[in-house]
């Protein structure tokens, strides 16, 4: 079982301490990057996703083993830290002429409290599989141009790895809650397995097409194979697994 893994919060503290340094000299930079301007994306919600996946990493790299909660201290810890170090981050920028935002603050926020409250919904495989589902919709429908347009390789390797690790991890999830017994029937784990990830793109491709967006029908064949990839990874994990507690 995934969450289990001794090394899964030792893999949450080395990519937290990739992606703040990363989030910080972003967003300190003199000219914004050219891809960013390319997707004609709000800044608004880069500020968005980007402190999600930071507080996302943040809590798990910290607190792994607990959910947020009104009651545990640390979710205001959290909160007050994430506040303190989005002002701090506002007036930094004016340092390198560029304009502090009351509005990116805001949106900062509205992405921290989305992401303690998936992580206070879900347990950590669903949650985790929720925050990369939801990266994948900003960057697919909020996006005015498509961000891989002049980087395509990258594109289909976004969504089939994105893919790939959602259902692995809600595969995971389902097969220790509800796989059915020996001698049941698995028609209905087999649909309760394929719901979330082919319903998320599902809705992630009309949502597009509803916003105007055209999302190429090799990055949705990417995401498709990507799902039978996590799928099928799932699978072989749960295989050894149980060959090793057999033993």
């Amino acid at each position: 079982m995934l969450q289990k893994n001794k090394y899964i919060r030792t893999v949450f503290i080395v990519s937290l301490l990739l992606y703040w340094p990363a989030i910080f000299l972003l967003t300190h930079l003199e000219r914004v990057p050219g891809w960013i301007i390319r997707a004609q994306m709000s800044d608004k919600t880069l500020h968005f996703i980007g402190y999600m996946l930071l507080a996302y990493l943040w809590w798990n790299a910290i607190s792994y083993s607990r959910r947020p909660g009104l009651k545990y201290y640390f979710t205001w810890v959290t909160l007050g830290l994430m506040a303190i170090y989005g002002i701090a981050d506002e007036i930094l920028q004016g340092l390198m002429h560029r304009t502090p935002d009351l509005t990116d603050f805001r949106a900062d926020m509205l992405g921290v409290l989305l992401a303690l409250l998936i992580m206070w919904v879900f347990e950590i495989r669903v949650a985790t599989a929720w925050v990369v589902l939801t990266v994948i919709f900003v960057l697919t429908v909020l996006a005015q141009s498509d961000p891989f347009m002049f980087a395509s390789v990258v594109g289909y390797i976004f969504y089939w790895g994105g893919m790939a690790f959602a259902s692995l991890l809600w595969l995971d999830y389902i097969n220790e809650k509800y796989r059915p017994k020996a001698g049941k029937s698995i028609v209905g784990f087999w649909f309760l397995a394929i719901l979330l990830p082919i319903g998320a793109l599902g809705g992630i491709y009309l949502a597009a097409h509803i916003g105007g967006k055209e999302l190429f029908a090799g990055r949705l064949g990417a995401g498709l194979v990507g799902i039978a990839t996590g799928i099928t990874a799932a699978m072989i994990i749960t295989a050894v697994n149980e060959r090793k507690n057999s033993v």
